[in-house]
């Protein structure tokens, strides 16, 4: 199989996992508001569950847009090839071919978190605000982002290292 063809055979997964993801979503935020059973109804009234359904549709298309940009900005980086460019990049400064890949994915990883910051935002201080359901304060999000960072770098980057290795070893 051709560079090419790969290349080609990967979008269209991506396509076909947007589209798909995209669908189900639709037609979940589609369902009509149901009654409230009788035994939920001293707890759930038809007004909180329309709420809930009018959060739920602005979360949907909140969504649509976010997972556009995601979508656009991963087809953009497979088609000009430039998830290469920054291998080629980290490879510059980065001699171990185990760890230029553990930082490969490192900064795709923070770029792309980075990238989706403020849709992050908007969600938890926009939408969640004006349903009540936010809890969180500007220092508690930024500082639930750095513990998972952390954690990411820990946890994650641990494991990938053990598998990259693992795959490594196997290699011959």
């Amino acid at each position: 199989m051709s560079a090419e063809s790969l290349k080609h055979l990967v979008i269209g997964v991506v396509v076909f996992g947007f589209l798909v993801e995209k669908i189900l979503s639709y037609l979940n935020v589609k369902r009509p508001v149901p009654q409230v059973p009788e035994t939920l109804v001293e707890y759930l009234t038809l007004q909180k569950l329309k709420e809930s359904k009018a959060y739920q549709l602005e979360n949907y298309r909140f969504g649509l847009y976010s997972g556009i940009f995601s979508f656009v900005l991963t087809i953009l980086f497979i088609w000009n090839g430039w998830f290469g460019v920054i291998d080629s990049w980290i490879g510059t400064f980065v001699p171990n071919p185990l760890f230029q890949s553990v930082v490969f994915f490192a900064v795709i990883f923070i770029g792309s978190d980075l990238l989706s910051l403020p849709f992050d935002y908007y969600g938890t201080f926009v939408i969640e605000e004006k349903y009540g359901f936010n809890k969180t304060t500007v220092g508690t999000f930024f500082g639930d982002k750095i513990k998972g960072y952390v954690l990411s770098i820990f946890v994650g980057g641990g494991l990938l290292v053990l598998f990259l290795w693992l795959i490594h070893q196997m290699g011959a």
